[in-house]
Order: C-alpha cells, then structure tokens, then sequence
C-alpha cells in the first residue's frame, strides 16, 4: 500500500514537472511579433505609394532618361570634338606631365567615357588613383569607376572593381558603388560574385546605410534564406525615410515582400495585419495581390462570405495574372462552402467550418 501510495505522489510530482516545462518552454520560444514601430513603418512605406513617382534613375551611371535626353546633343559634340582632338590633347596632356596631376587625369577619364572608351576611362582613373596618397578612390569615384567598368562590359574588369571594392575595410564610405555592385551580380545571376559580395557586407550591416541593408535583403529573399532576410526586412519597416531614395518599383517590392516572408515563416498573424493595410491600396499590383492573400486566410479559416467577394475582385481584373486566374475558381469554391456552411446551420453541423 505504502508503495502503491508513493508511485502516486511521484507520479503527480511529474506531472507537475511537465506542466511547468512546458509553460516555460511555451515563454521561451514564444513567436516573435512585430512592435507598433515596425508596423507604423510600414504603413509609411505605403504612404509612398499614393504620392506621384520620380523618374526612375537609370542603370548604371544614375540618370534619369529626361537628362540623359537633354545633354545627348551636348554628348554628340563633346565626342566630335573629342574624337578629333584626342590624341592630340593626350599627347600635351602626357608632355605637360599632367598624368601626375589627379584632376585632369579624371577629366581625361569622363572625356575617355562620353566618346565610349572605357578601357581607356579606366587607365586614366587608375592614373589617377596614383596621383592620390593614399592611393585609394573616395565613394563617389568608387561607383564612378564601378559604373564605368559595367559599360565596358568586360568581366575582368568589373571582377577588378569588385576585389578593389571588397578588400576595403570599411564600405560605409562606398555604399553606392555597393548598391551598384549588387545590382549588377543580381542582372547578370552570378551566384559566385553575389556571395562573395554578401559575405563581405554581412558583417558590417549594422553600420551600413539602410539602402544596403535593402539589397542585401533582396539577395537573401532572392536566395531563399528567409529567415536571415526577416531581421533586415523589420529593420527597414522602421525606417521609411528609405522609401523616398528608392524607384516605385522597388517600394512595391518592399510592402509585398516584408508579409510575403512572415507568411512563409508560419508567422500569419503579422502577416495578416501587414496585408490588411496593404489591401487599402486596391489601385497597386501589391496591394490587390494582398487582397488575394487575405482572401485565401479566409478560406482557410472557414469565413467563406469574406474569401468570395476578394476572389472574385481578383476574377474581374482587366490584364490578369496567374494567381489571379486562380481566383475565379476559388471565388467559385468559397460561395459554394458558403452555402454549403448555412444550409449547414438547420442541422446545427456549420461549426465545423470554423477554425
């Protein structure tokens, strides 16, 4: 008896054990959720959105194609001139010793770019690098050389600007030949360059500017490393100054991705307040494809009255893509479990629709 009494008391010692295991553990690792600051942030982000877009600035020297169309007719001429003149005034530029002179080494660079001689453009801002002590190129040079390496179209070249670029210590000073940088290995799909791009930024992201942190964010969704991207994602949700700096295409991106991923990383919750806000911008491919991702946490949830009239929003598009194909079958699937839920309730069985 007394050890029949005994194996009960440890038995409920245990069992008291477990539970308290597992309401501590259940604290521990509860799910991370998205502060006040985060989602104010991103509706800032949207705010975005509703204002008129910038001319985008075009790839890779950061023009816009208004400029580049007003000082085509100035290029023409300076690359007559230049051609005609060129050898000449490299010739007195090389007996007046004006290679050891930094300034009009870079001047000879530019002139070399506009009548497209970009090997000849990178010589000159090597020589001018020379003339430097230290011998290092400051952030506007940095992307200058960058983007001219990346009209050459000559891989070695741009392989050189890019060691140049990555064996510096610090990048904070070189943010724009960074951006740049990624913004080329991303065009051209070159996995080995980007990683080796990333692996040098990783470290220091936390000193860098957010519009690194943005296109580091973007390789890493790119990639599919998810939950390395989250962090940086609600990192740049608090900072919708960015928004501003950055191309309407790439502010869309931004607002779909940041709920896209939480969907991804079972975290539904944040998403769906994230896709919430977003939806109010009906008028924009995110916010309609929030509207659709709404829908389908509907259907999913057994509120079939609210999946039906999204899915079929989504149905009524005017150039449609894929998944909004889709949702002309689904608005389909929601009104019939819609009816089949209230025919349901005369036999009291349409709760188990709920979820």
């Amino acid at each position: 008896m007394r050890t029949r009494q005994e194996n009960g008391l440890w038995a409920t010692i245990g069992v008291w054990i477990a539970f308290f295991a597992v309401l501590q553990g259940g604290t521990a690792l509860a799910a991370k959720s998205l502060t006040r600051a985060e989602v104010t942030g991103y509706s800032q982000w949207l705010g975005v959105l509703a204002e008129d877009a910038d001319a985008p600035q075009l790839y890779p020297l950061g023009k816009t194609e208004a400029e580049i169309a007003a000082e085509s007719h100035e290029r023409r001429l300076a690359a007559a001139r230049a051609l005609i003149d060129y050898d000449a005034s490299a010739i007195r530029a090389w007996n007046a010793d004006d290679f050891r002179n930094e300034f009009q080494s870079i001047n000879h660079a530019r002139g070399s770019r506009e009548i497209l001689d970009f090997d000849g453009a990178l010589q000159w801002y090597r020589t001018a690098l020379q003339a430097r002590a230290p011998r290092v190129a400051d952030g506007v040079l940095t992307r200058e050389i960058f983007a001219t390496a990346v009209m050459s179209g000559d891989s070695l070249q741009i392989l050189e600007q890019l060691l140049n670029l990555v064996g510096v210590a610090d990048l904070k000073d070189r943010s724009a030949a960074v951006v740049l940088a990624y913004r080329h290995y991303l065009h051209e799909r070159d996995r080995t360059n980007l990683d080796l791009l990333m692996e040098k930024v990783a470290p220091q992201l936390a000193q860098l500017p957010t519009e690194i942190v943005f296109w580091h964010a973007f390789c890493l969704i790119h990639l599919e490393r998810r939950a390395e991207a989250e962090p940086l994602l609600e990192r740049l949700a608090c900072d919708a100054t960015l928004a501003a700096a950055l191309a309407r295409e790439q502010v869309e991106w931004f607002v779909q991705a940041l709920p896209d991923n939480l969907t991804l990383l079972d975290r539904h919750r944040d998403a769906h307040r994230l896709y919430r806000l977003l939806g109010a911008r009906a008028d924009t491919p995110a916010g309609r494809w929030a509207r659709y991702q709404l829908a389908n946490a509907y259907l999913l949830e057994g509120r079939y009255d609210q999946a039906a009239p999204l899915y079929a929003e989504a149905c009524d598009a005017a150039e449609p893509a894929s998944w909004q194909i889709r949702a002309c079958a689904l608005a389909e699937t929601a009104t019939a479990l819609e009816e089949i839920r209230k025919e349901g309730e005369r036999y009291d069985t349409d709760d188990m629709h709920d979820r």
